[in-house]
């Protein structure tokens, strides 16, 4: 997590001079080419046979919410926020995810872990003890619609590791998810988007950064992670991205916290603490 915690925050860096649509395709392009060649050409991996349809649309749902429309409204919403909110709004996916996996997997929580997550919500509302900019609504609302559709995804992937009984590999599933999600964008991105805009060494890097950590490699461990965890566990895990983004702005961004945002911050920690307990 520390690693796609900084590769974001070098994205908002980059997102003053490269336009975000074209940073969205671009990283995805990246994110497809390095998962499929590691998946059939490093791992020489074969698809197996007989996978029964509902599987497939499985796959759809997590590429098409996980990496078409998330990752259009990430940028979206990240160009428009500072990147500790951006993180901190995300990070609440963990709390959706849990009522979501209540309705859908019936995976109940504990009433230790309620009291978690609205400690959690707790944090959120003296985090934005300061109403947002009017410039930010815009961002806000679109992390809220991210939010809910990564919350979705991490019901997919439960499912999907339910159902599934491992005859998918992590590398198949995260490599046809990202494809899935990625072929709209790149497509729309070649046809409306050439000639590139210039872009710098610097910010290419940071692209290709973007689309391998924070993109190929999440989807791999995540992938993995749910095999192990219930779907709000595995999210709540997730949330501790919020921390090293939150170090990184400092001196990458000079973007430093308020004392009752830090506040905040350590509520939702508080929560996270309390929803991650198991029974032994």
């Amino acid at each position: 997590m520390a690693l796609a915690a900084l590769v974001i925050t070098y994205a908002k860096q980059a997102l003053v001079d490269v336009p975000f649509f074209t940073f969205v395709w671009l990283q995805m392009a990246v994110a497809s080419c390095v998962m499929l060649v590691n998946t059939f050409v490093f791992q020489n991996e074969q698809f197996p046979k007989n996978i029964e349809p509902k599987i497939y649309l499985i796959l759809f749902g997590i590429g098409l919410l996980n990496y078409l429309v998330v990752r259009f409204l990430f940028f979206y919403s990240l160009e428009r926020l500072p990147v500790t909110t951006h993180a901190y709004l995300l990070n609440f996916v963990g709390v959706v995810t849990m009522l979501f996996s209540m309705v859908f997997l019936r995976e109940k929580p504990r009433f230790v872990q309620v009291f978690g997550a609205f400690t959690a919500i707790l944090g959120l509302w003296i985090f934005f003890y300061d109403s947002p900019k009017e410039g930010e609504f815009a961002g806000i609302l679109a992390v809220s619609i991210a939010v809910i559709c990564l919350a979705i995804t991490n019901i997919l992937l439960r499912r999907l590791h339910m159902q599934d009984d491992h005859r998918l590999t992590h590398n198949q599933i995260a490599t046809f998810s990202v494809c899935i999600g990625s072929i709209p964008l790149v497509v729309f991105g070649v046809i409306t988007d050439l000639p590139l805009p210039s872009i710098n060494v610097s910010n290419w890097i940071i692209i290709v950064a973007n689309g391998i950590i924070a993109n190929a490699l999440v989807m791999t461990v995540f992938s993995q992670v749910m095999q192990h965890l219930k779907a709000y566990e595995a999210s709540m895990v997730a949330m501790t991205a919020l921390i090293f983004t939150a170090v990184f702005a400092m001196p990458i961004l000079n973007d430093y916290l308020e004392i009752y945002e830090v506040f905040g911050i350590v509520l939702m920690l508080i929560g996270i603490g309390f929803v991650q307990r198991r029974v032994n």
